[in-house]
């Protein structure tokens, strides 16, 4: 299991840097003003919760009922993989993690209720 995932993450990477040059993302201003959306941010977490669910795993978190941090496998397994795929290396907060799942749990339902022609 842990070949395949290594096999799919180099994927994701290769794909990530092929993109890079024909499909430039750029950050995005949030209405508020205040915050900023990174598109490629979000290209790669959804990928990474795709793979997770696809592995027979439950896209979810954990919360801390002393610290409110976002904890659990999925935020270990994001934090393992992004700083491989970034440069320079960072990691992503599981406030981020969690906002950026229920982005995705949302387009999956639109993708979901979207009507395939026969």
């Amino acid at each position: 299991m842990f070949d395949k995932a290594t096999t799919i993450v180099e994927g994701i990477n290769h794909n990530l840097t092929q993109s890079a040059g024909m499909y430039s993302s750029h950050t995005l201003d949030a209405q508020d003003k205040q915050r900023t959306r990174d598109d490629r941010r979000s290209v790669v977490l959804w990928q990474i919760f795709e793979f997770w669910e696809r592995i027979g795993r439950r896209v979810s978190y954990n919360t801390d009922g002393v610290t409110s941090e976002r904890r659990g496998p999925l935020v270990d397994f994001v934090n393992a993989v992004v700083p491989l795929l970034s440069n320079p290396p960072a990691t992503i907060s599981g406030e981020t993690i969690r906002n950026e799942i229920r982005g995705w749990r949302t387009e999956c339902d639109l993708m979901a209720s979207v009507p395939i022609p026969e």
